[in-house]
């Protein structure tokens, strides 16, 4: 019940704290950003979070069905359509979607661009949102895709972003850099791709953000893998440690925003779950490992020991307390800047947390679901270059150490996350096996994956 307040009065208070212009976390001047925006811009703006606070506020605690579930996206829809209503378009007939962003970008944040300026980083996509950059100015604009009544992700994300982004700078995080809103504002465009059938123009939701400076964790650790050879090999490692290290206390500071701990029934649904799914695996794994034409997969990883390794760990987890916690929820390491002049991540793509607010019964998120997607996307990125396993694990370790520092004294980290991260890895060599076939190579993540649990076999035969 505690955890249920808690995350209403979240739910309440995200669009408590209204940006009226841009700000930024370090106090830097930025040349190129805009210094002000629009009284009309600062009106939709308003407007925008007040609809989505009146939507929020309808939702109680007692829905618990899947009419519920309806109800809750009836009233996000209802809070789209409002604002698509109320807010001004900007939509430049007869031309292209950049053009009509150029004027969105032009009347609201009082800059002169062109369609030429609009630098597309993402289409718009029926599987996710269209971005643009402004060319010279710290400007990202992205457009929200809309789909029919009935998909969730298409009535949300545009009110999750908005709200999302309020909430994280109302917390005034000292470990990151929170990005700023700027405006709003709607343009009619034809459907996102797959759906060009359909020649009619719909409005669409812009949403006006600051971009975040640096690079990329992804681009960071590809760019290590990419220069192995080079003679500043060394120095290129430190970064990296630096950059996972920050990571690592950025994540834990925004995880540990909202930590409660749950219901031992929401702990007993996520084990049991997570036993269902294991045992289907080690089945399928099990199957192949007797074909002899995978012997030189499974010759030297013996399942029966995995299987023994995965039930002890599932035991450890349903000893340790069971937090829930405030969850990006797409974690990969794309979705960090990395500014290496002010040592500072910038967490972006934030319309996913609210998955981890639901108040229904969805689990509320979890701070190790995070934490494993950072490691597996850094062993994914680093796979298809010749690392040695020791540096991926230094890297891994210096991740793990930034985390421990910053986060909830409270959080079993060890214990859930040891087990999250064995599973991610085990889901991502059965579906790899899936793929494989006996006579081609093996892939290098693959033969990865199986050190990796041969190590962990080791390490579980070496103790009393």
């Amino acid at each position: 019940m505690q955890a249920k307040k808690v995350t209403k009065a979240l739910l309440l208070a995200l669009t408590s704290y209204i940006v009226v212009s841009p700000t930024y976390a370090d106090n830097t001047e930025i040349e190129t950003a805009p210094q002000s925006i629009t009284s009309n811009s600062n009106q939709d703006l308003f407007l925008s979070l007040q609809i989505i606070k009146e939507a929020e506020s309808k939702q109680t605690t007692s829905l618990k069905t899947i009419s519920g579930k309806k109800e809750e996206k009836n009233l996000l829809l209802s809070a789209r359509n409002k604002i698509l209503e109320a807010v001004k378009d900007y939509t430049v007939e007869n031309t292209s979607t950049e053009e009509s962003i150029a004027r969105f970008v032009r009347e609201t944040c009082q800059i002169q661009v062109n369609a030429s300026d609009v630098i597309e980083n993402k289409p718009l996509h029926k599987e996710h949102d269209g971005v643009y950059f402004i060319k010279d100015h710290n400007i990202v604009v992205k457009v929200f895709r809309l789909l029919d009544k009935g998909t969730y992700k298409g009535t949300c994300h545009f009110s999750h972003e908005l709200s999302a982004i309020n909430f994280l700078l109302s917390q005034h995080p000292k470990e990151s850099d929170p990005i700023s809103l700027l405006a709003v504002g709607k343009v009619l465009i034809n459907k996102p791709q797959p759906f060009l059938f359909a020649p009619e123009k719909i409005p669409h939701l812009m949403l006006a953000e600051t971009k975040a400076q640096g690079i990329g964790l992804d681009h960071i650790l590809h760019k290590y893998g990419q220069n192995i050879d080079k003679n500043s090999n060394e120095e290129r490692r430190e970064s990296c440690n630096k950059a996972l290290y920050q990571l690592g206390r950025a994540l834990a500071e925004f995880n540990g925003m909202y930590c409660t701990e749950a219901p031992s029934s929401q702990k007993e649904k996520y084990i049991e779950t997570k036993k269902i799914n294991l045992n289907k695996k080690l089945r399928f794994l099990s199957k192949k490992a007797a074909d002899p034409k995978y012997a030189k997969i499974f010759d030297s990883l013996p399942i029966d020991s995995l299987e023994k390794i995965f039930t002890s760990l599932l035991e450890d987890c349903k000893k340790a307390p069971f937090y829930h916690t405030l969850e990006h929820s797409d974690a990969h390491t794309g979705n960090f800047i990395y500014d290496v002049e002010t040592s500072k991540i910038a967490i972006i793509d934030l319309a996913d947390i609210f998955r981890s607010l639901d108040l229904h019964d969805t689990p509320s998120g979890l701070y190790f679901r995070d934490i494993v997607r950072v490691i597996d996307f850094t062993e994914e990125s680093l796979s298809p270059y010749k690392i040695e396993k020791k540096i991926v694990k230094q890297f891994e370790e210096s991740f793990l150490e930034g985390y421990r520092s910053c986060m909830q004294p409270c959080l079993p980290i060890q214990t859930h996350s040891d087990f999250a991260l064995n599973y991610q890895r085990l889901s991502r060599f059965t579906r790899l096996i899936e793929r494989y076939k006996p006579e081609q190579e093996p892939s290098l993540y693959l033969l990865y994956l199986k050190s990796r649990f041969e190590e962990l076999i080791d390490q579980k035969s070496a103790k009393p």
